[in-house]
């Protein structure tokens, strides 16, 4: 089966009109089993020059790139990517690019018109947690303080 790929463009352009109604979706969702979420890749890099401690910090998260995969057994196969820059002043200091996995099974069919509802709604629920710790954990150890991501609020 072939990887099914959507952007941010995407996403934003679809959610104006979802082809299915909301009674739709609940039923598909409730169908879901997640069976495991995974990190697939994980790419970081740092730098140990933070000597101008005096200029502000500032972090940009890109979250937009997401896919699935419907397999024949009836198990759905979906990517999640986040890319992650920190900067001191104009410098970048940190940098994550993540990739989650997850392996759902689906009881009912995994579409095109779901899975544009379920990245704007729900995929951000599974994987923030997962990507909020890993960010955390990996800058504390690089000799810089610790990078706290907000809570998801949805």
């Amino acid at each position: 089966m072939e990887e099914q790929q959507l952007n941010a463009d995407t996403i934003t352009e679809e959610t104006q009109q979802f082809n299915l109604k909301p009674k739709e979706y609940r039923i598909v969702l409730e169908g879901l089993n997640l069976l495991s979420l995974e990190l697939e890749n994980c790419i970081m890099k740092s730098t140990q020059d933070m000597s101008d401690r005096s200029a502000s910090i500032s972090n940009r998260i890109d979250d937009s790139q997401a896919a699935f995969e419907p397999r024949p057994d009836g198990t759905v196969i979906v990517k999640h990517r986040y890319s992650e820059k920190t900067k001191i002043g104009k410098k970048v200091v940190f940098s994550l690019d993540a990739t989650f996995r997850l392996v759902f099974q689906s009881k009912n069919e995994f579409s095109d018109d779901f899975f544009i509802i379920f990245r704007a709604v729900s995929l951000n629920l599974y994987t923030w947690p997962y990507f909020r710790e890993l960010l955390n954990n990996l800058s504390s150890r690089t000799g810089m303080p610790p990078l706290t991501l907000p809570m998801l609020k949805k």
